[in-house]
């Protein structure tokens, strides 16, 4: 053990006795303790990125409420008070293998590859007080102190690491709080089950733009444009989880959506992707058609304008 603690740190060591299934042989070897430290790592990395972002964030002043968050945040917190639901039975059943192997699957798919990627825009480029970062940082807030309070009994110097980080919780201790005090936002099951579909034509858009990536005709979504077809499965997935236009265009990472006549499709709509038209804004880095002289799109003047009166 001290030679494990030396070289990845106790909680790694802590993490790898979580992960194994003692109800089978428990397997050990240096392999195995490079996946767990890699498996920590984005884990810890996915914490940081959420704590980056409350640089600004007083949750007695700034936090909102959970009817009130955008929809893709509202998203991510419900999930993760299905995951701290699914994480308690399992504490419960002592099978703390499987809490482990979710905390990995929330941080690295819900977290990393989805709602990171996809809020960076609102974090980094919108207005400090505008309505959607806000909404963006509450999400940021809410999922870092789920993480914390489930990662406690596993990896109990992390957890309390990213609770001292957390804005209004900088003399306290995770060992203070339970999960009832999570204030996470729900959806009901419909709504999943829409937000499931237009993820898979997030998927579909993925997959069409990478030929354009591979080709070098763009570099990443942002400078791309999207054409789905407008059928009556997605019109009604998008009235479900409360997405127009501009929300879609987010989930998507692009600038632009372009919405084609139905073509017959009753499930999955058929996904293009373009390269969009216009100039690389300097400040968003979204190629967009109403850039002024120096490039900047007509969103980010609105911006700065505002920052500036």
């Amino acid at each position: 053990p001290d030679a494990v603690i030396e070289k990845h740190g106790a909680d790694v060591l802590r993490l790898w006795v979580a992960s194994s299934d003692y109800t089978d042989d428990i397997r050990l070897n240096q392999e195995i303790l490079t996946r767990t430290a890699e498996a920590y790592r984005k884990v810890r990395n996915t914490a940081r990125f959420l704590l980056s972002n409350l640089f600004d964030f007083d949750p007695a002043a700034n936090a909102l409420a959970p009817e009130a968050l955008e929809p893709v945040d509202r998203l991510l917190v419900a999930r993760a008070a299905l995951l701290v639901a699914e994480c308690r039975k399992a504490y419960d059943r002592f099978e703390f293998h499987t809490v482990a192997r979710r905390l990995r699957e929330f941080a690295t798919t819900d977290l990393s590859s989805l709602w990171c990627d996809v809020r960076k825009d609102a974090l980094f480029v919108l207005g400090k007080d505008d309505p959607a970062r806000r909404s963006a940082q509450t999400a940021a807030y809410r999922l870092a102190e789920a993480l914390a309070l489930l990662l406690h009994p596993i990896c109990p110097f992390t957890a309390e690491e990213i609770w001292e980080a957390l804005p209004g919780h900088e003399r306290d201790t995770p060992a203070l709080s339970t999960w009832d005090d999570l204030r996470l936002a729900t959806l009901s099951d419909e709504a999943h089950a829409a937000w499931g579909r237009l993820l898979d034509v997030r998927a579909a858009f993925v997959s069409a733009l990478e030929p354009l990536r591979r080709d070098g005709v763009v570099g990443t979504s942002a400078q791309a444009r999207a054409e789905v077809e407008r059928n009556a499965a997605l019109e009604a997935d998008l009235a479900a989880t409360g997405l127009d236009e501009a929300r879609f265009a987010e989930l998507l990472i692009v600038p632009e959506v372009v919405f084609t006549p139905p073509a017959g499709s009753t499930t999955l709509p058929v996904v293009s992707a373009h390269a969009a038209e216009g100039t690389k804004c300097p400040r968003c880095w979204q190629v967009r058609r109403d850039g002024d002289a120096s490039g900047l799109c007509a969103r980010c003047q609105r911006i700065l304008a505002a920052a500036a009166a």
